[in-house]
């Protein structure tokens, strides 16, 4: 255990700051306000993870401000994951707690969420703990595991509001115990009362939560709702999709950055030859694992809450349009997959089955985590680069245009330099592009840096770029992995004007 400990933080601190940070990491890094002192007041503002920013702003305030401190903490919640899901399997399964240990510690997906600085390897961690004094109370009914029990949902509640969809998967077994294993439930019985006390708990975000959404989108259409932005909220390839990726990571098959267009079921026609054997092989671990866990109803069923609870939670909420759906909601259920795998495996008599079995999962994990360290085209956009090749050029009265999902640049760019940002959902009104454009232009600057990332989210008929290539003389035009970058005069500059006269 302690060597798969070792091999996790190793895995999760590999080329931890290798990666430029994305527009969502830029978030957290606002949110934990580096430079400023946190207050109360900032975190109960915070309703996308006020644990995760304190954690980032103690971080980065001790040690300093660059990408790896920035993504230190999810790492190391990542490793600690693992000890954690030992123990789940161990008291869940009866046994095997070091294959399921062994899963935590390779997985693809969690590699992946251990290495980005959001905060969603903490409200995983949250969850097996939580997961993991729930069956502590059943097999103990000691007083401290409920302790542990409100500590741990609390902590998740605060990392990320999808802990919230694992309480409700408590809720679902407590039900399931209540009609058919009367014995097994005197030992939760008292589970309404302790979750009165992490309501308690996170009260103050509850009733800022209460305030900030109308409550009524859950069950009916609010007028005035428009659609949700950035493509299509729920197609038929999202529940599979997300399977696709607790299965192997987002670093197999078309990188995310391709997958952010309309048509995405095409990009996969090249990789079916690999794609669909591998999804035969996790169907079958899982349809395996789960066909043996019914021998032990008890643990069947919560394993079975787990799973489905939080998936019609997170599919409701995205037919309501609300949020897009993303596998990244339904993270809090991959621990529930490790302990199906670990149960399949554990279930074959002739070891050498189960060890070959093994292999094949190995050789999958082994490419994926091998394209996630080193293959570029799953990085995610190279803005820090983008920043440097500004930089490097940049002039006195020069200024600084970001576009679409460009904004992390300010992470790299030092903060005296003037920058601005342009919405790029202006770039649909073609007829007046120009005009809101130029109307972000300084007077007192001469030269515009304009980096452009993933403009296909708010312009997927890629409008902007046509007309940054048509309409400007470009003193310079530069393409890197994600980002487009574009140099301009100012037309509407004084010094231009002053130096010409």
């Amino acid at each position: 255990m302690w060597l798969l400990l070792g091999i996790a933080l190793l895995l999760r601190f590999y080329h931890l700051g290798h990666q430029s940070i994305w527009v969502d990491e830029y978030t957290s890094y606002l949110c934990a306000l580096p430079y400023d002192h946190m207050t109360f007041h900032d975190l109960w503002e915070n309703l996308h993870g006020p644990l995760h920013a304190l954690a980032l702003h103690a971080v980065m305030r001790w040690i300093g401000v660059n990408t790896v401190t920035l993504r230190l903490p999810t790492a190391l919640a990542g490793a600690l994951t693992v000890g954690v899901m030992y123990r789940v399997g161990e008291r869940t399964l009866g046994r095997g707690g070091l294959i399921v240990a062994a899963l935590t510690t390779f997985s693809p997906f969690l590699i992946w969420y251990s290495q980005e600085a959001r905060n969603y390897a903490f409200v995983v961690l949250f969850a097996a703990a939580a997961t993991w004094a729930w069956v502590e109370i059943l097999q103990t009914r000691k007083a401290e595991w409920w302790a542990a029990y409100v500590v741990a949902c609390v902590a998740g509640i605060l990392s990320n509001l999808s802990m919230l969809f694992v309480v409700a998967a408590h809720f679902g077994h407590w039900l399931y115990l209540m009609r058919r294993e009367r014995r097994a439930f005197k030992a939760v019985r008292p589970w309404m009362l302790y979750v009165l006390l992490v309501a308690l708990a996170v009260s103050p975000w509850l009733y800022q939560l209460w305030l900030a959404v109308d409550w009524s989108i859950l069950y009916r259409h609010v007028p005035g709702m428009g659609k949700l932005e950035r493509g299509v909220p729920l197609s038929l390839l999202a529940v599979p999709y997300t399977f696709y990726t607790f299965c192997l990571g987002f670093s197999m098959g078309p990188s995310p950055r391709d997958l952010h267009g309309a048509g995405t079921l095409p990009l996969f026609y090249s990789h079916l030859w690999w794609m669909i054997p591998a999804s035969m092989f996790f169907a079958f671990l899982t349809v395996r694992g789960l066909v043996s866990l019914r021998k032990r109803r008890n643990a069947f069923a919560l394993i079975l809450c787990w799973l489905l609870i939080p998936l019609v939670l997170t599919l409701y909420i995205t037919m309501r349009e609300i949020k897009v759906f993303n596998p990244r909601y339904l993270a809090v259920s991959l621990p529930a997959f490790y302990l199906i795998w670990a149960e399949a495996l554990l279930g074959f008599r002739r070891r050498a089955v189960a060890w070959s079995l093994a292999a094949v999962l190995a050789g999958f994990w082994g490419v994926s985590l091998s394209n996630h360290y080193f293959n570029p085209v799953y990085d995610k956009d190279r803005v820090r680069e983008a920043g440097a090749h500004v930089m490097q050029n940049w002039r006195e009265h020069d200024y600084l245009l970001t576009a679409g999902a460009a904004m992390p640049i300010h992470f790299y760019v030092p903060r005296y330099y003037p920058t601005g940002h342009f919405w790029l959902g202006y770039a649909n009104d073609t007829l007046n592009l120009r005009r809101h454009f130029e109307s972000q232009f300084p007077d007192s600057i001469e030269r515009v840096w304009v980096v452009s990332c993933r403009p296909h989210w708010y312009d997927p008929g890629d409008h902007f770029r046509r007309f940054m290539e048509s309409t400007y003389p470009l003193l310079d035009r530069s393409e890197m992995l994600g980002c487009s970058i574009y140099l301009i005069r100012n037309p509407r500059s004084q010094v231009a004007a002053s130096n010409s006269r």
